[in-house]
C-alpha cells in the first residue's frame, strides 16, 4: 500500500527520544512512542515483516502507562526474542508512593504481553539518574545504563542487567541499584549504548578525568558484568584528549565490534573514526584516522564487504566515505566524501542502510513545492546509482503533508527493504519496490523460507502455534536445547505459502532457552525461543 501501515495511528511527539523505532530481529518492526496530544500514555506497536500486526496488536496501539503519566527520556530496543525492552523517566499518577521521575524499566513480549512481576509501569531502576539507555541481552532481558548523580557536578556511569521479569541479575556494588561501569572519579556523561549482537553491549561516555579534557571512553558489558581483561579497567580511550567531542555516528559491526565517528569541536571540517574489537583492541590506527573533511551533525555507518564500512551523511548533497578493514580511506581523492546524489534543495534527515550485496539504500527528505517529501535511491559499492535507479532518486512518499524518513529495516520474504517515515507526525512503514538483485543475509528470513516466533511467546504450559513459509513439499520443524540435543521434531508438508502449525512437544519442555529450526531442502532458518 503506498500509504503504508500505521506504526502510530495518531501523531507522535516529535522530540528526541520520543519515538524509538527498531527491528525485532526477525523481519518485523517495533515502535514505542508518546502521542503529541496532551497527557498521552506511552504506547507500543509491533508489526510483522509482511505488514500484518503481530499477535496481540492491531492498528490501535498497546498502552504501556496510564494516560497522564509523566514520561521522559524514552529508550527502547529488541530483547533478542521478538519482544522489546523499554526504559524511561516517570511516575505512575495512581501510585503516590513512587518517586517522581524515577528511572523505570519494562519488558513487553512480541505478542503484547507484559510478564508477571512488573508492577504498574515497570520496576524502578534508580531514583537519582539523569540520563539512561537500554539494549536487550538476547535472552529476553536487558542492560540498563544511566548517569548516577553522585553530586551536582559528579555524575558517574552505572549499569544493571535485568531478567525478563524485572529482577536485577548483578550483585549491587556501590549503589542500591547497579554497578559502576567506571570507578575513576570524574564527570562522566553517557553518549551511546549498542548491543554487540552476541549478548553483550558497548557503553560509550565522555569522561572528564581532568579539568579541561573530556575524551570518549568505551567499556564492554557481558552477561556477568563489566568486562575485565583484556579490556583496560575503567574503559578504553578511543579519542585523543581534546576540548570537546561530538559523536556523529556509532554502531556495532557484523563481527561484534564497534564503529564510532566524531568531530573535535575545536577543529572545523573534520570527522575522525575508530573501530573497537570485541576484545578491546583498536582495529584502526591508534591515532584515529580522518574519515572526511566535513562537519555533519549525524551520519550512518553501513557495513560493506570484507570488513569495510561506509559513513554516509546528508546536507547540500548525499555523500559517503569508505574505510577498509584497517581504517584506510578507500577514496582518498575525495576528502569531502563521494557524491551520490545532489537534490536541488538539499538532502536532509538522511538515512542509509546496507543492500546486502555491497551497496546502500538511501532515503532523505527534500523540498518539493514548499513541502518536504521522502525520496530514495540505491547505490552500488562505488557510490553510483544502480542502472534502474534515476540519478536524482525517486519519490517514496509524496502526499500533501510534510514527510521525513525515520529508519530502514531488513527485507522480509519479498526481498524488499522496509522504510518507516513520519507523515504529518504519524509513523508509517512500507516496503520499497526494487527490480535490482537484492542480497538477503542469513537469518530468520529468506525469499521463500521464513520462520516466525511461537504464539504465545515465551512458551508456557499450553498449546503454541508457529507461522512459517517454505517451498512446496516436505520440510521439518525441530527444537534443540543449548547443548545441541534435539528435544522435539515434526515432519511437515508445505503448501508453498504462509501457514501455521501447532508446535508439538513445546509445552512439556523444562524451562530454558531453545533453538527452533525449520529445514527445507538444504536450507534452514533458526529462531531462539524461551520456555517459562
Amino acid at each position: 500500500m503506498p500509504e503504508g501501515v500505521f506504526l502510530s495511528p495518531f501523531p507522535v511527539l516529535e522530540t528526541p527520544a520520543s519515538f524509538p523505532t527498531f527491528s525485532d530481529g526477525y523481519g518485523g518492526v517495533w515502535s514505542v512512542y508518546l502521542g503529541a496530544h496532551p497527557g498521552s500514555a506511552l504506547y507500543a506497536s509491533h508489526i510483522n515483516g509482511d505488514g500484518s500486526y503481530a499477535p496481540g496488536f492491531s492498528v490501535l496501539p498497546r498502552a504501556l502507562t496510564l494516560p497522564g503519566t509523566q514520561v521522559n527520556g524514552i529508550s527502547a530496543a529488541s530483547d533478542g526474542l521478538d519482544g522489546a525492552v523499554i526504559s524511561w523517566f516517570g511516575v505512575n499518577p495512581a501510585d503516590s508512593t513512587s518517586p517522581f521521575l524515577a528511572l523505570r524499566f519494562l519488558h513487553i513480549g512480541g505478542d503484547g504481553e507484559i510478564p508477571f512481576g512488573f508492577r504498574d509501569t515497570g520496576v524502578v531502576v534508580s531514583n537519582i539518574a539523569s540520563a539512561a539507555m537500554i539494549v536487550g541481552d538476547n535472552v529476553g532481558g536487558a542492560y540498563v545504563v544511566w548517569e548516577e548523580l553522585k553530586g551536582a557536578s559528579n555524575p558517574e556511569i552505572f549499569a544493571q542487567r535485568y531478567d525478563p521479569y524485572g529482577n536485577p541479575l548483578w550483585t549491587p556494588s556501590g549503589s542500591p541499584t547497579g554497578r559502576p561501569v567506571c570507578a575513576v572519579v570524574g564527570i562522566q556523561r553517557l553518549r551511546a549504548l549498542h548491543s554487540d549482537g552476541m549478548g553483550g553491549a558497548y557503553v560509550i561516555w565522555a569522561d572528564q578525568r581532568s579539568v579541561t579534557n573530556a575524551p570518549l571512553y568505551v567499556a564492554h558489558l557481558n552477561l556477568g558484568g563489566v568486562d575485565g581483561a583484556p579490556w583496560t579497567p575503567n574503559g578504553i580511550p578511543i579519542t585523543p584528549v581534546t576540548a570537546g567531542i561530538r559523536i556523529v555516528g556509532s554502531r556495532a559491526s557484523p563481527d561484534g565490534g564497534l564503529w564510532v565517528a566524531w568531530r573535535d569541536l575545536a577543529v572545523a571540517d573534520r570527522v575522525w573514526g575508530q573501530k573497537v574489537a570485541v576484545n578491546g583492541g583498536l582495529r584502526w590506527s591508534p591515532i584515529a584516522p580522518m574519515i572526511a573533511m566535513v562537519t555533519p551533525l549525524r551520519a550512518d555507518f553501513v557495513p560493506a564487504p570484507s570488513g569495510a564500512v561506509f559513513l554516509t551523511w546528508g546536507g547540500a548533497d548525499l555523500r559517503c566515505s569508505k574505510m577498509d578493514s584497517t581504517g584506510v580511506r578507500v577514496w582518498a581523492s575525495d576528502p569531502l566524501g563521494r557524491v551520490m546524489v545532489t537534490p536541488t534543495d538539499g538532502a536532509f534527515n538522511s538515512r542509509a542502510f546496507k543492500d546486502g550485496v555491497g551497496g546502500q539504500w538511501l532515503a532523505w527528505s527534500q523540498d518539493v513545492a514548499g513541502q518536504r517529501d521522502v525520496h530514495y535511491l540505491r547505490v552500488d559499492g562505488a557510490a553510483a546509482p544502480y542502472p534502474d535507479q534515476p540519478p536524482e532518486g525517486e519519490p517514496f512518499a509524496a502526499t500533501a503533508a510534510n514527510e521525513d524518513p525515520v529508519g530502514w529495516f531488513p527485507p522480509w520474504a519479498n526481498g524488499q527493504p522496509l522504510l518507516s517515515w513520519l507523515d504529518a507526525g504519524v509513523l508509517r512503514i512500507r516496503s520499497v519496490p526494487t527490480s535490482s538483485p537484492l542480497g538477503v543475509e542469513p537469518g530468520a528470513h529468506g525469499l521463500d523460507l521464513s520462520l516466525g516466533l511461537p504464539a504465545p511467546h515465551p512458551l508456557r504450559a499450553s498449546t503454541a502455534h508457529v507461522r512459517f513459509t517454505a517451498p512446496a513439499g516436505e520440510c521439518r520443524l525441530e527444537i534443540f536445547d543449548l547443548t545441541g540435543r534435539r528435544v522435539a521434531e515434526r515432519e511437515l508438508w508445505s503448501s508453498g505459502g504462509p501457514q501455521s502449525v501447532a508446535l508439538d512437544g513445546a509445552a512439556s519442555l523444562p524451562s530454558g532457552v531453545y533453538s527452533l529450526r525449520l529445514t527445507a531442502d538444504t536450507r534452514a532458518v533458526t529462531r531462539r525461543i524461551v520456555r517459562l
